[in-house]
């Protein structure tokens, strides 16, 4: 299985769907792994892509499973995402724009020496009331440039563990403007993730809990 954003999976599904997108590992082929047929795209089921919904960005995670299992030398574990320690770490992230996709933009990925400038972590509610659907926002910003094409790139920590996926530039005018935000791998992804690659792996999945 691959981690990705929930939005490339809605792309991929709206865009002809599985059968007509493939997945090649490593710099546009470069490693020499053959293309991988896609078997299942899901999305984060919280994944909301209105504009102004909190769940756009911290739910913007999915899964795509492919016909072939993949060389261990690709795999990367996940990492735990903590809000205590979030800002004070140093992290990079993996994936390139495109060469698909008509771009002037480099990967501008040490611009910020790998330090996030700002953790969105907080609980809301849908509505007010015993009627709202409580819910939290747990998103991580970084003073860098991302392109088309970037979407779904893992963040890695100290560790070399992934706890957040990249989900966009974000364009809002606000303090945030400018600056490509991704969402972190809290309980509720983590959950999504590991059924999803439990599941679909033809292995019965126990109850597991987020650490």
């Amino acid at each position: 299985q691959i981690l990705t954003a929930a939005h490339v999976c809605e792309a991929i599904l709206n865009d002809g769907g599985i059968q007509n997108w493939e997945v090649i590992a490593g710099d546009h082929g470069g490693f020499g792994y053959p293309p991988q047929q896609i078997k299942r795209a899901a999305m984060m089921p919280l994944y909301r892509p209105n504009p102004g919904n909190p769940d756009r960005r911290t739910r913007d995670v999915g899964v795509i499973t492919v016909t072939d299992p993949y060389n261990p030398s690709l795999v990367t574990e996940f990492g735990e995402f903590n809000s205590e320690t979030f800002l004070n770490q140093t992290y990079s992230w993996i994936g390139y724009p495109s060469d698909k996709i008509p771009s002037e933009r480099d990967v501008y990925q040490w611009y910020d020496h790998g330090k996030p400038t700002m953790l969105d972590f907080y609980h809301y509610c849908t509505q007010p009331g015993e009627q709202g659907e409580c819910r939290w926002v747990v998103d991580g910003y970084f003073r860098n440039m991302s392109a088309q094409g970037q979407s779904g790139s893992g963040l890695i920590n100290e560790s070399g563990k992934i706890i957040g996926v990249l989900s966009a530039l974000t364009l809002d005018p606000s303090e945030s403007y400018g600056q490509t935000i991704f969402g972190l791998i809290d309980e509720i992804n983590f959950e999504f993730i590991y059924y999803e690659i439990m599941n679909n792996l033809g292995v019965f999945a126990p109850k597991k809990h987020y650490k």
